[in-house]
């Protein structure tokens, strides 16, 4: 008969804890890992944790909030051991360093290291390279040149070749200093100003010309008096040089009789 309930036994790393151990029994199998961490809050009656600032472990497996219990009890245990740690969140600065080259083989020019961009990333310290990669990927914001499997880093001047490597493990602290490497000449633009179509005007600047282009018909369409009397005097006597010859003439006074 399949098991239905398991019996965690926990071993305590938060809070300066060395390993502290508790059991809890009857969690079922089917529980999502996020509510197997509210019980697991419970049992070390630590209500000032939140169920997403703890990690729980199998081993070195990280157990993944949107995972049930049983994907990782495939072998139908009684009992899991399972670590608990409080998750730490770290602040690395990623820095572009341009370069000639491909792979493995790397030419760096001097002045490269005078143009420079930071890049600030904020992930946890139990995520592995691939998941630092693809929020690099993020940042950057241009998958035609960058996506994350395009990607190389380094961190004390070693290449991360391997993208199932813990942060924590490859040495990363809180401020530590990455390097990405980037094209001659590359430049990495702000993503919302790379997001925003070349021809499209900010929304000011379009109320602007509106505006300009309604003051314009206004203008036009008013007419100044003095305008409408020659226009209405040029409107009477016509435009054809005979008839205005003929009134000239009709509006002189006759000759005197001798």
């Amino acid at each position: 008969m399949p098991t239905t309930e398991v019996t965690l036994v926990l071993s305590d790393w938060t809070k300066g804890n060395n390993g502290k151990k508790f059991e809890l029994p009857h969690i079922q199998m089917t529980s999502p890992i996020v509510e197997v961490k509210k019980s697991v809050i419970q049992a070390l009656d630590a209500s000032d944790l939140k169920p997403e600032s703890i990690l729980l472990f199998i081993g070195s497996l990280v157990l993944r909030d949107d995972k049930l219990l049983k994907d990782y009890n495939k072998s139908g245990r009684s009992k899991l051991s399972v670590d608990v740690y409080e998750r730490v969140d770290l602040n690395l600065k990623v820095k572009t360093l341009q370069n000639c080259g491909a792979g493995a083989c790397v030419c760096i020019p001097i002045w490269s290291f005078l143009c420079r961009q930071t890049i600030n990333v904020t992930i946890a310290s139990h995520e592995t390279v691939g998941d630092l990669k693809q929020r690099v990927a993020e940042e950057l914001d241009d998958p035609d040149r960058y996506s994350a499997d395009k990607i190389r880093l380094t961190f004390n001047n070693n290449m991360l070749f391997d993208d199932s490597q813990v942060l924590k493990d490859v040495g990363m602290k809180n401020n530590s200093t990455v390097t990405i490497l980037v094209d001659c000449c590359y430049w990495a633009k702000p993503r919302k100003q790379a997001n925003k179509p070349a021809g499209d005007a900010p929304p000011k600047e379009e109320k602007e010309a509106e505006g300009e282009q309604e003051q314009a018909a206004v203008e036009g369409s008013a007419v100044d008096p003095s305008v409408e009397q020659v226009q209405g005097s040029v409107e009477g006597n016509g435009d054809d040089p005979q008839n205005n010859t003929e009134q000239e003439a009709e509006s002189k006074p006759a000759p005197p009789s001798e």
